[in-house]
């Protein structure tokens, strides 16, 4: 049974700060060098890699650049029962860090193409072969996204998307996914590299958000040239 006074008791443990702060909706900088702030349900906690740039914070009600130059958290690994069940997410943001790098050129069995309406029915029947939480981490909006596809044998076998963020309108959200029948043949790297190409085009900024726990996609991204720039992590209140 969820022990949420024991919760908010371990976490302010955890980050050095008081209940107050973990619940206040403002930003704080924990004991541990990272930033954390509150939206509804979720208290998020950010760290950067870098040390050098600004990041932003996610609290819908107070978005604005914090502060730079402050160090990673630590409190990942300690494995306890609140720590394990009651992380909303564990994240990665990546940025393109000096040029964009090609991939191997596909395979030419498949073709890489910009998302037509015409293709709706194959999108869905690609949809219903992926899991719930797969689809969660696509999170597709035809309406405002942004849609590449690689097509196999008449089938879309990998997507990608993007869009702007309302309220950075000059960053974008970057999501992909591919089948699992047909990974490790380049198709993220390739779809990857289209979608950042087009938004450097227009002079927007690449975000590629992913699980840290996703270390092939960590490592697709990568070799593109893109590099891990924040982490940010959210806990829930029930």
């Amino acid at each position: 049974m969820f022990n949420q006074k024991l919760f908010l008791s371990f976490w302010q443990k955890a980050l050095g700060v008081s209940q107050a702060q973990l619940l206040d909706g403002k930003t704080h900088l924990s004991t541990d060098g990272a930033y954390l702030t509150r939206n509804n349900n979720l208290v998020y906690i950010f760290s950067n890699f870098t040390e050098k740039s600004k990041i932003l914070t996610a609290n819908s009600q107070n978005l604005n650049f914090i502060k730079d130059q402050f160090s990673p958290i630590n409190i990942i690994n300690q494995v306890e029962e609140f720590s394990k069940f009651e992380i909303a997410y564990d994240d990665v943001d990546m940025y393109l860090k000096y040029h964009l790098i090609r991939p191997k050129k596909l395979h030419n069995t498949y073709i890489l193409e910009f998302y037509s309406p015409n293709d709706a029915n194959k999108l869905n029947q690609f949809l219903s072969t992926c899991s719930e939480d797969e689809r969660d981490i696509l999170d597709l909006h035809n309406s405002v996204d942004k849609i590449w596809v690689i097509i196999k044998d008449q089938e879309i076998v990998a997507v990608g998307s993007y869009c702007t963020i309302p309220s950075f309108p000059d960053m974008t959200d970057i999501t992909l996914l591919t089948s699992k029948l047909h990974r490790n043949n380049g198709l993220a790297s390739n779809i990857l590299h289209a979608i950042t190409e087009d938004i450097l085009s227009l002079n927007l900024i690449p975000r590629y958000r992913v699980g840290t726990d996703n270390l092939a996609s960590i490592k697709v991204a990568e070799k593109l040239g893109l590099s891990k720039f924040n982490q940010i992590k959210a806990l829930k209140i029930n």
